[in-house]
């Protein structure tokens, strides 16, 4: 931590004094961060908002009241910073991370345009993750899964003694439903840290019809407040979890800071917006759904909840998956109700192997038919021509192809 540590200091700590939600988990870190911003900003306050990572902007990682950094404010942060951290090496310090300027970034922003609160989500991990610096009003954990092995560990175990990282002393922690293993270092490092502990489970979100695709309606309990048929306009199964976790937060935000109430529960999910998460887009009267799942936790949700979106219904699969991810159990679950496969490569370094995804599915499925096609965008092209009335293309497996397959599909 010694590199953001010294980069804050240069900027006079901006991190001192900034009240925010500390968001850590394998997945759903994201959707959480989305929501919460949402329902504090529908109950009055000004709500900064950091994310990693974007789709198409860097813009899109700081936001406040929902409305993304200018580019030219950002550019002229990137400035500013760029002195700092001259500062830093003159003195022998090491050039910090890219994650590290935007966590300073998105700190040193959200200070001088004097937000109520912060939305954080870390980056990866947690103990040693750079946004760790903060002293939160509340830490979030969404879940435990393995994921970035190479830096958090091979166990669910390891995985969550570093995501524990971001529980700090008597600060009120949220864990959300998951293996009893992982929850119980998250428990142990709580009870070592005198935290309160709030579980997910307090709060139940009962879905009340079938999803369809413009959303569902939903039954909510929360102690001391019941509310029935609720429009919730996120698709997933997963989401449910998300939005119990979100409500269990904010019942940990305390009566001081933030009382929960119908009107703004309501309000806040008709306006709710998370694009590349389960994002259905109707294009040439065809559905093409977008989900960034990018790990196997994430594939296996995804596929479930496709599963009771469209019963019966056969899918074009459109993916591209990172050379360092586990490939083979992603498409495991995707595989499911799949007619066709077309993969692509992700943009950047990190794409190279894509074409390792044919051999996987040619052994694992030899009766699904296969395509390829590295550009991305030629790929979407592609993917519409093969997908029928009666099917729908899934766009998946990488943020770095959400990027260009999202941009072709919503250009006007």
């Amino acid at each position: 931590m010694e590199k953001i540590e010294r980069l804050l200091a240069e900027l006079d700590h901006p991190e001192k004094g900034l009240q925010c939600v500390h968001i850590a988990g394998t997945n759903g870190k994201g959707s959480n961060s989305f929501m919460m911003a949402s329902f504090l900003r529908q109950a009055g306050y000004r709500v900064g908002r950091f994310i990693s990572p974007h789709i198409h902007s860097y813009c899109e990682r700081f936001a406040i009241d929902g409305t993304d950094i200018p580019g030219d404010v950002l550019l002229s942060y990137l400035e500013m910073l760029g002195v700092k951290i001259d500062l830093m090496l003159a003195q022998g310090f090491n050039r910090p991370t890219e994650f590290e300027i935007l966590t300073a970034l998105a700190l040193q922003y959200f200070k001088d345009e004097e937000v109520d609160i912060a939305v954080l989500e870390v980056g990866m991990g947690g103990l040693y993750d750079s946004t760790n610096v903060v002293i939160p009003m509340v830490s979030v954990i969404t879940g435990i899964a393995c994921d970035h092995t190479a830096y958090l560990g091979s166990t669910l175990e390891a995985i969550a003694q570093n995501k524990a990282g971001i529980i700090k002393h008597k600060i009120p922690a949220v864990i959300a439903s998951m293996d009893d293993n992982p929850r119980r270092i998250l428990e142990m490092q709580a009870a070592q840290m005198e935290s309160p502990v709030f579980y997910s489970s307090m709060v139940k979100v009962i879905p009340n019809n079938s999803p369809a695709i413009n959303g569902r309606m939903l039954d909510i309990e929360i102690p001391g407040l019941r509310l029935k048929d609720v429009f919730f306009p996120l698709l997933g199964e997963y989401q449910l979890k998300n939005l119990a976790t979100v409500l269990t937060t904010l019942i940990a935000l305390g009566q001081n800071f933030f009382a929960l109430n119908g009107e703004i529960i309501r309000t806040a999910l008709q306006r709710l917006k998370v694009p590349g998460r389960m994002e259905i887009i109707k294009h040439q009267h065809l559905v093409v759904v977008l989900d960034a799942a990018h790990n196997p936790q994430a594939a296996e949700a995804l596929a479930e909840s496709l599963a009771k979106l469209f019963p019966g219904k056969q899918k074009v699969l459109l993916c591209g998956v990172l050379d360092d991810k586990d490939a083979q159990n992603i498409l495991g679950y995707l595989a499911q109700g799949t007619g066709i496969f077309l993969f692509t490569k992700p943009s950047g370094p990190r794409g190279q192997e894509w074409q390792r995804l044919e051999r996987m599915v040619q052994q694992l499925y030899p009766d699904i038919p296969v395509y390829l096609e590295e550009r991305i965008d030629k790929a979407v092209e592609l993917g519409i021509s093969l997908t029928r009335e009666d099917s729908y293309l899934l766009v998946t497996g990488s943020f770095y192809v959400l990027d260009q397959a999202r941009s072709y599909l919503t250009r006007g």
